[in-house]
This record gives structure tokens, C-alpha cells and sequence, in this order.
């Protein structure tokens, strides 16, 4: 159900050109890493990725914006062949065949944004909304391959400030926490948003 909110909001964005400047689209991004809980011993870990967040708004007025964003969180992977060896939860495991084990993370949301100041070139704003994310863990060990993906809705929130630098374009830096059933991700992005001219 909130996919298809989604996509009737986005194909919004394309149907009318009239009042192009109410509206918006920004790119976020961070290097972040991931805690897994995994300690290496032998095999590889990488536990560091990009999160990149694409971002479409609406103005309904100079305070209050809708948005639409598509949110990838990145991979974090752990892979090693037969003998190798690593420890978690306190115990210690050992490859018997060469394997990689990967957990991705990516949402998709709706909400709302409104401009606590705004004044000049600056902007302090809040968000807040659903999201709708999917987890995937994935096992490959040679010819054989399984995976395992959690699906939920859960609410967003934030903040953030961004500085207009040259007509439509901002830069943009702000905090954000998803909330995943009983766990949460949160962290800092900088990216730039663009505002469209009629």
C-alpha cells in the first residue's frame, strides 16, 4: 500500500509543469559502517559502505513540503574460504567452503518537512513520516545460493539545514533516524538539493 502512495505521489511530480518552482528534488549521502557484531579472525569483513538518499518534495506553502524518497543503506558483507574463521555472539565459526554472506538495507518513504526558520539563504527544517524498508541476508557458497529478506513499516524523523549557494541549488546537511522494528539506524548526511524555476 505505501509503494503505490509512492508511486501515485512521484508520477505527481510529472504530470503538471505549472508551479515548477513548489517544487524540489535532493541528493544525500555518507560514508557510514555498519555494526554487525561479527568479529573477523581470518575471514573478510567489510562492514563500510555509502548510504545514498534520492529525495523529491512538493511545496504546499513556504513552511510545509511533502516528500518522497527512495533510501539505500549500503551492503555489509562477510566472505572467506574453507579454514577461515570468525566469532559472533561470542562464539567462534569456520568457513567449510568458500561463502559470502551479505546484509543489504534499503526504504522508501513519504512525509513531511516543515521550516522551522527560514530566513534569507538559510533554512532550519524538521522531517518526519513512514517508511517502508526491506532487509535482505543473503548467503552464496558456490553453486548454491539462499536468501532471506524482512519487510516492515516504520516512522523517520530528523533534522537539518541547508544554505543556498547559487540559484536553486542548496547544500544540505542534516540528521536522520529510521526506526526498524526494535532497532534504529541514525547518522549525519551532506548532499545538495535543487528548487525548479518556472
Amino acid at each position: 500500500m505505501l509503494k503505490n502512495i509512492i508511486i501515485a505521489f512521484l508520477l505527481i511530480f510529472g504530470v503538471n509543469t505549472a508551479g515548477a518552482n513548489q517544487y524540489y528534488v535532493g541528493l544525500d549521502f555518507n560514508e557510514v559502517e555498519v555494526n554487525t557484531g561479527i568479529k573477523n579472525i581470518s575471514s573478510n569483513l567489510d562492514e563500510e559502505d555509502t548510504i545514498l538518499k534520492f529525495t523529491g518534495g512538493y511545496r504546499l506553502d513556504n513552511n510545509i513540503s511533502l516528500e518522497a524518497f527512495y533510501l539505500d543503506f549500503g551492503e555489509a558483507s562477510l566472505s572467506g574460504v574453507s579454514g577461515n574463521r570468525f566469532s559472533y555472539g561470542g562464539t567462534t565459526y569456520e568457513f567449510n567452503q568458500t561463502a559470502k554472506i551479505a546484509l543489504t538495507v534499503d526504504t522508501i518513504g513519504i512525509g513531511a518537512r516543515y521550516n522551522i526558520f527560514n530566513e534569507g539563504k538559510s533554512t532550519l527544517y524538521g522531517i518526519a513520516g513512514i517508511h517502508s524498508y526491506d532487509v535482505s541476508l543473503s548467503v552464496d557458497a558456490g553453486t548454491s545460493s539462499t536468501s532471506v529478506t524482512e519487510t516492515g513499516n516504520d516512522p523517520y524523523y530528523g533534522f537539518g539545514y541547508n544554505y543556498l549557494v547559487a540559484d536553486g541549488i542548496k547544500l544540505n546537511l542534516s540528521y536522520q533516524n529510521y526506526e526498524f522494528d526494535n532497532d534504529s539506524v541514525d547518522g549525519f548526511l551532506i548532499g545538495i538539493q535543487y528548487d525548479f524555476k518556472d
